[in-house]
């Protein structure tokens, strides 16, 4: 049962079957056409651009050096579909049934130089492999996966989890989902998509909680591909109001100047990028932070996410543009405590960053970044905060001095001690000669 060179024969499944299918695609809420990298991040460079070993969709399909994954995608296909029970013919049927609103999501010359059943395979092709490498990585217990795909597929899997979360490597997640559908154990997305946002936290990545997609799924929420689906799940639901204070941005202050003006931070209790924020009080206040853990494929999904961010974040309403440049908030933020390594280090010792990257490398890959984005509404009410409680706090500058003198002060402490002992001595013995 193999994917055929040429168009199979008309399918014998009634269209009536397929309808319901091609109905819930076109309902689907999408955000936009799928979009190219933007070119106010391309200078970043080609490694956040194109595949490394596989491409998904059709802007980086038929790139020599990728060519290799299309035979692998072929025995994905052939394993999926002799294991759903359905025919070769069935399968694509209900691909084809909603190829061509999926065609019309991409932009460019690629799309317009294939023809109907070339665009149709690709998408079948494409959305077995994600489906087998979710089964895969997900561990499926319902489901046991071609050992020889298997060994495949992880002997790859750096350079495919990078891959299928860059912006330009996507297909439209509902023809995945529907291929899902007819799958007789369906691959356990939830798990899949716990288990990568699980790869940005410190010291429990690999473990698996709730996604928080599945709630904003139920409520209608469609993502148009697996990165925004990713991004939802890293993002969560904005659980707090933030303060529009009037700034004098651009302000910038570093992670060790925090503590000069007691403000301590602290990491989120919850992994979600929004939910960031600062609390301030009287005395100690605390800007809390998720975790983040880095290595230069997660630097790729955070690139991938804010330029998908860049692309789709132009919206009037207040709550969806914090909603939707949560990554970016994020980012710049973090950024903006990073001037030099030592406030890379001290984001390690706050258990707020941890890299199998340099100080160096993390400091350089922040600050080249975060030149190019906008932070967002979130990251300027954040600092805005900061920058009122730093010109409105008259008591910030005794603190900070003593701060900044900790060592001398406790230094000093002994000898002004047996200084006052002294002291306390002469006055006794003044005293006494008086009372003679």
């Amino acid at each position: 049962m193999a994917i055929e060179d040429h168009p199979p024969e008309p399918t014998r499944i009634p269209a009536e079957e397929w309808k319901q299918t091609a109905n819930e695609f076109t309902s689907c809420v999408w955000e936009s056409k799928f979009h190219r990298f933007p070119a106010s991040l391309r200078d970043l460079g080609e490694r956040y651009i194109e595949p490394m070993v596989v491409a998904i969709g059709p802007y980086h399909h038929g790139i020599p050096k990728l060519e290799e994954m299309e035979k692998l995608k072929m025995v994905a296909a052939h394993c999926f579909i002799e294991d759903s029970g359905h025919s070769p013919e069935e399968i694509y049927g209900a691909v084809s049934a909603v190829a061509g609103m999926a065609r019309g999501l991409y932009v460019g010359d690629e799309v317009a130089g294939m023809d109907a059943h070339k665009f149709t395979t690709m998408m079948l092709l494409d959305a077995c492999f994600l489906l087998q490498y979710v089964r895969v990585m997900a561990a499926d217990s319902q489901h046991t996966v071609d050992p020889s795909l298997q060994r495949a597929l992880i002997c790859n899997r750096v350079c495919i989890e990078n891959d299928i979360m860059l912006l330009e490597n996507q297909i439209p997640w509902s023809v995945v989902d529907i291929l899902n559908g007819l799958s007789g154990a369906p691959a356990p997305v939830d798990k899949f998509i716990s288990i990568m946002g699980s790869m940005f936290q410190i010291g429990q990545r690999g473990s698996v909680g709730i996604g928080s997609f599945l709630t904003l799924l139920s409520t209608g929420c469609n993502p148009p591909h697996l990165l925004a689906l990713f991004r939802m799940e890293k993002v969560g639901p904005v659980h707090r109001s933030y303060v529009e204070l009037p700034s004098t941005l651009p302000f910038t202050i570093r992670a060790t100047d925090l503590a000069r003006m007691s403000i301590r931070i602290k990491p989120c209790m919850t992994p979600y990028f929004c939910d960031m924020g600062i609390w301030i009080a009287k005395i100690f206040s605390y800007l809390f932070l998720p975790p983040l853990f880095l290595d230069e494929t997660r630097a790729c999904w955070l690139v991938n996410m804010a330029a998908l961010e860049v692309c789709t974040a132009s919206n009037d309403r207040e709550d969806i543009r914090k909603l939707h440049t949560a990554v970016c908030s994020y980012l710049a933020l973090l950024a903006m405590l990073m001037n030099r390594e030592e406030d890379v280090e001290e984001l390690h010792k706050k258990q707020i960053l941890q890299a199998n990257l340099t100080d160096k490398e993390t400091l350089d890959f922040f600050k080249n970044l975060v030149k190019r984005l906008d932070g967002g509404p979130v990251y300027n009410s954040i600092v805005a905060e900061i920058q009122q409680y730093k010109e409105t706090t008259s008591w910030i500058k005794v603190y900070g001095f003593i701060q900044d003198n900790t060592k001398i002060i406790l230094t000093m402490l002994p000898i002004i001690g047996f200084l006052a002992g002294i002291l306390r001595t002469l006055l006794s013995l003044n005293s006494r000669q008086q009372y003679n």
